[in-house]
């Protein structure tokens, strides 16, 4: 089975009082082949907290991302596709 590999664009939080999302972050990313780096399309990409999934997404055809105004805590991102052996 395939091993996979996520790609993270650096958190962003809206931390300042004009963007009125204190408290809050976007997550983006790639997930790509662990070997061959190539892009996996129409993966899930899940965050969990404390084993818990709190949200999913599916990556689009260019393995891209993207998690929208998340609580900012700390999280596990557990990816799945087909053919690929789960990872967190």
């Amino acid at each position: 089975m395939k091993n996979l590999i996520l790609s993270l664009v650096p958190i962003f939080a809206a931390l300042g009082l004009g963007f009125g999302f204190i408290g809050t972050a976007n997550i983006s990313g790639t997930v790509k082949d662990k070997t061959t780096g190539e892009v996996i399309p129409f993966a899930k990409v899940s965050l969990e907290q404390k084993g818990i999934s709190v949200k999913s997404v599916t990556s689009d055809f260019d393995g891209k991302y993207y998690f929208k105004e998340i609580a900012t805590g700390t999280y596990n991102i557990k990816v799945s596709a087909i053919g690929y052996k789960t990872e967190t």
